[in-house]
């Protein structure tokens, strides 16, 4: 199945089917769930939009629940976000963000991590880490598709999806590269590392990759 075939409204609701837009496209779908520490990444994701969009690039950013409701705080900011709404509104005004978004969903099936190794990696925050589904609730299908299609590229599936967790998909919507969801960060914080572009180069490498591909089949076609 293509992730572009997944029915998912657009951030406001106005688009009952927003992925169908991006058939064709080479596109990197983003899990975002608020103002969290990771939120520097909007803007370095800007940037390689702006790098690549008028070459059959695009970015989708997948506002989820994982933590809505949480309480978690980075500095002054709640990582929980009421809706796609506020998520997208925080991005445009913060990092001048252009790219669009989903209406907001559900990420995670039930509890993603075992508590005492919650409590290990969070020292002792229990509180900290994602919500579970209540009753009655699933994951979005497009996760549901996302977890599959990782199972096949990757060998090893996805079991949960992290906030700034990344999915780059080729013009046939099918998912080609996973990156975890520090993957720009040091990009945003240069002075903390001594190779700060090094993920950042990589991640254009691959996005230049698939698009050469786009481009080669497609002049292919046209001499036919």
């Amino acid at each position: 199945m293509s992730i572009y075939d997944v029915k998912i409204e657009s951030w406001d609701g106005s688009d009952k089917d927003f992925l169908n837009k991006y058939k064709g496209k080479v596109t990197l779908f983003i899990n975002v769930t608020g103002d969290c520490g990771n939120a520097p990444q909007y803007g370095i994701i800007e940037s390689i939009y702006r790098k690549y969009k008028d070459k059959g690039f695009e970015v989708v950013a997948i506002p989820t629940n994982e933590y809505c409701g949480s309480g978690i705080t980075y500095g002054e900011f709640e990582c929980g976000i009421k809706d796609a709404a506020h998520a997208k509104n925080y991005a445009n005004e913060v990092y001048d963000v252009t790219y669009d978004f989903t209406e907001l969903v559900v990420s995670n099936p039930g509890k993603p991590i075992d508590p005492e190794m919650a409590k290990e990696l969070y020292g002792g925050r229990i509180s900290e880490f994602p919500r579970q589904l209540e009753d009655g609730e699933e994951p979005h299908e497009i996760f549901k598709e996302l977890s599959k299609q990782s199972q096949k590229t990757t060998k090893v599936g996805v079991h949960q999806f992290g906030n700034f967790e990344k999915y780059l998909i080729d013009k046939n919507g099918i998912l080609r590269k996973k990156y975890h969801n520090g993957t720009l960060l040091d990009f945003a914080y240069p002075d903390h590392v001594d190779a700060p572009d090094v993920e950042y180069d990589r991640l254009c490498n691959d996005i230049e990759e698939l698009l050469s591909v786009w481009h080669i089949r497609k002049s292919m076609s046209m001499r036919i």
